[in-house]
């Protein structure tokens, strides 16, 4: 298996690659074109990802905790089933339309995040900030919101 650990990938276009269950822990993806790959179970804790490209990417399974990824990273319509966004800052983060079925967000800052249409059935929320998100449409059956702030949340 191919790994890009530590890695300066800056700007990098991977577009229409397998990379599947391959670990980008701190790498530099700053810029990078991950458009129509295959990233179920990719690892990018502690890698820097603001502008990345993940458009029409598979990203089921892949692991974002602990990131600070805000709205530089764009989520729109992706799968992410499974993903794991555990204590990660995704402040004003855009999920509308994705795949969340099953995502974990548990302690995750998702203050004014956008989940507009999106797919959350059986998503973790527990302890995480919703305050100012968008709920709007989105599928919530079976999702978990133990201990979260719902204040000013759009449902």
């Amino acid at each position: 298996m191919t790994n890009f650990i530590n890695a300066n990938l800056k700007g990098a276009e991977l577009m229409n690659m397998n990379l599947s269950f391959v670990s980008f822990n701190g790498a530099n993806l700053i810029g990078t074109w991950f458009c129509h790959s295959d990233l179920i179970g990719a690892d990018f804790r502690n890698s820097h990802i603001y502008g990345t490209n993940f458009f029409d990417a598979n990203l089921t399974d892949a692991n974002f905790s602990h990131l600070s990824l805000k709205k530089e990273s764009c989520f729109v319509g992706k799968e992410l089933s499974g993903a794991n966004f555990t204590c990660a800052d995704l402040t004003d983060a855009n999920f509308s339309g994705a795949n969340l079925t099953g995502a974990n967000f548990s302690g995750a800052n998702l203050t004014g995040a956008n989940f507009i249409g999106a797919n959350l059935t059986g998503a973790n929320f527990i302890g995480a900030n919703l305050v100012n998100t968008d709920l709007k449409q989105a599928v919530l059956t079976s999702a978990n919101f133990e201990g979260v702030c719902l204040s000013r949340v759009h449902l």
